[in-house]
């Protein structure tokens, strides 16, 4: 007997896609759509970018657009089917960032298993009910919670948030988050969705390469890009709160004969236990950086007057004058200081550090180990030049 031509027809399969794929395509996807925004970003704004950037703003996009196009095939084509759910099951399972949805008191009711993993927890549905309160900080459970309920206000999306998450160990680890309104079929917001991508490694990197441009290499005391930073702060702070500001340009007596007669090694541990004692001699407020060679500045911050600034340059030239003890042997170098104040002698840093170097000259002229104050600004310049 043969079938009818209704009953000639077949069921359509939707055939089963690995994780794996779905994670692959979401990523591609995201790549493209990065590719678009630094093509179409203005020429400021795309040179600001590097290449962390790129791949940070590729994963995040393939994320929301994979599980967007999950959401919508659910929601208006394949609501009854089972495939959909195992599609978005798949990529909550493969993908290697945070992903998760809450409702509108911020209960999580769905997240990725790497996210579980990030909690401790085996499977993803023990999270399940619980809020960011149950495994952050306090402090970083309210911030999240404060952007969750400003986004359900609102409806705007937070994008590219660059936030520190911290725990009730006390450790720490930085994310690139992006958060969504979670809308039903009629447009109603119903919760929230959000992709987190860790960038703890990045932001370290970071972090040392700005400590290296702001240090100095043998010392690890701040270098003159940093010692500019802060004397223009003192400044600016000295003459909000009118008080004033002592900046001490210290310089090393018969250096040149250790590193002459005993090696550049040396002369390096030298300036290396020089920069302890300064450090050992001088108040938490106050500040000590290495111009190179052997010149050292110590700021003063917020200084009561001259008597301050004199105490501080005893305690220096003491603590230099004390016998050093290098590759065994004892070493004697001292050293002559020059004293500038803030608005005395100068209203800028480099007004400051002109007036610090002639008085410390005129301190080696006097025939060295001395600490002389400056009586005027003086015109030459060379310590804030470029390294």
């Amino acid at each position: 007997m043969c079938a009818g031509p209704h009953s000639m027809r077949r069921e359509r399969h939707l055939p089963a896609v690995p994780g794996s794929a779905i994670a692959a395509i979401g990523f591609a996807l995201g790549v493209l759509l990065a590719l678009v925004l630094l093509r179409d970003a203005p020429p400021a704004l795309a040179s600001a970018l590097h290449r962390h950037a790129v791949v940070e703003t590729a994963m995040l996009a393939g994320c929301a657009l994979a599980l967007a196009a999950a959401l919508f095939l659910d929601a208006s084509v394949h609501r009854q089917n089972n495939w959909v759910r195992e599609l978005l099951g798949a990529f909550l399972d493969h993908i290697p960032d945070s992903v998760y949805f809450k409702d509108t008191q911020s209960r999580f009711v769905l997240i990725s298993r790497s996210m579980a993993k990030h909690f401790g927890m085996r499977d993803p549905s023990q999270a399940v009910g619980r809020t960011d309160h149950h495994f952050f900080s306090a402090e970083h459970a309210d911030m999240a919670l404060a952007d969750e309920q400003q986004i359900l206000r609102t409806g705007n999306p937070v994008v590219g948030l660059e936030e520190k998450e911290t725990w009730p160990d006390g450790h720490e680890n930085w994310v690139l988050t992006t958060k969504v309104p979670l809308r039903d079929p009629r447009g109603r917001i119903v919760g929230t969705m959000g992709i987190s991508h860790d960038i703890t490694d990045r932001r370290r990197a970071e972090a040392q390469i700005l400590h290296m441009a702001m240090h100095d290499a043998l010392t690890g005391l701040p270098n003159r890009v940093y010692l500019k930073d802060f004397l223009g702060r003192a400044v600016r702070n000295g003459q909000a709160t009118k008080s004033g500001v002592a900046v001490l340009l210290l310089d090393l007596d018969n250096f040149k004969e250790v590193n002459d007669s005993m090696g550049h090694h040396a002369g390096d541990q030298l300036l290396e236990a020089v920069s302890n004692r300064l450090k050992g001699c001088l108040r938490e407020s106050d500040f000590v950086a290495r111009l190179g060679g052997d010149e050292f500045v110590v700021v003063l911050p917020s200084v009561s007057g001259e008597n301050n600034a004199r105490q501080i340059a005893a305690l220096v030239l003491a603590a230099i004058s004390t016998p050093f003890c290098i590759q065994e042997q004892q070493l004697r170098v001292g050293a002559s200081i020059g004293v500038a104040q803030f608005p005395l002698n100068g209203r800028t840093p480099e007004d400051l550090l002109r007036a610090a170097d002639t008085a410390m000259y005129e301190a080696k002229a006097q025939g060295r180990g001395q600490c002389r104050f400056s009586t005027q600004p003086s015109t030459g310049a060379r310590y804030l030049a470029s390294a």
